[in-house]
């Protein structure tokens, strides 16, 4: 047996045949069928995109025209009650999305009280509110008010936007006026009180929504809240949009 196997390796060096177990190990087959291919496509979609409000994204959900005496007036918590300065519109995103409101304005019956600034965003469900002061300095809602009435809350990491007219004054008058919200030449909402609109002006308080957003102008007394205005928050006193960093 050992001779046959000897004579067969003779024959396999004088031919150049290896035996079928030998592999030259120098000799590699690229078996690599990598058909890998980028299929990243990205659909990320950017919720945060702000943009221009069309009719009924941006509603008017409260107004004050006539604000009350003493420190239940101070609608806008400076310390100090005063007519023009404490007049506020409070206006809510109802739109779903962020808003972008740069340009928008804000008109009375007799021209522009209030446009926003570039750059000016309200976030999904956000409440904007607009003060007509004061001249200086600015409302306080920072939790630092002198006023301990029940509207002067803490805005801190809430998603309210508290802002004073551009104008110098918002221009409401007590006996009948409108507020109407403008993009363009685009109509976003419009509220009128007294004369031919049927809506009596309140005296004292706010004509709000009741339900807030979606229901019509009530006098603020009416309603389940015990103040007679509610600017930056609904009618019970929670916010408009939750956030775990906002208590007013």
């Amino acid at each position: 047996m050992r001779g046959l196997l000897a004579l067969w390796l003779v024959l396999a060096s004088c031919t150049g045949t290896e035996p079928e177990d030998s592999v030259d190990s120098d000799v590699e087959a690229d078996t690599d069928t990598d058909t890998d291919t980028d299929t990243d496509t990205d659909t990320d979609t950017d919720t945060d995109v702000c943009v221009a409000p069309t009719a009924g994204d941006l509603v008017i959900n409260e107004v004050l025209a006539d604000p009350a005496a003493g420190d239940a007036g101070d609608s806008n918590c400076d310390g100090t009650r005063n007519g023009v300065d404490d007049e506020m519109v409070e206006l809510v995103n109802a739109s779903g999305g962020c808003l972008a409101l740069d340009g928008v304005v804000v008109r009375n019956d007799n021209g522009i009280a209030h446009t926003f600034a570039a750059n000016t965003d309200l976030a999904t469900g956000a409440a904007a509110v607009l003060f007509g002061g004061p001249l200086s300095g600015d409302p306080v809602f920072d939790g630092s008010s002198s006023n301990t009435s029940g509207h002067c809350v803490d805005f801190t990491g809430c998603d309210v936007l508290v802002l004073k007219a551009s104008g110098g004054s918002l221009g409401l008058a007590n006996a009948g006026d409108s507020v109407t919200v403008m993009a363009g030449t685009t109509q976003i909402d419009t509220f009128s009180w007294g004369g031919s609109s049927g809506l009596t002006a309140a005296v004292d308080e706010s004509l709000t929504r009741s339900p807030d957003v979606t229901g019509g102008f009530v006098a603020h007394s009416t309603t389940s809240s015990v103040l007679p205005q509610t600017p930056g928050t609904k009618l019970d006193g929670t916010p408009f949009v939750t956030a775990t960093s906002c208590s007013p």
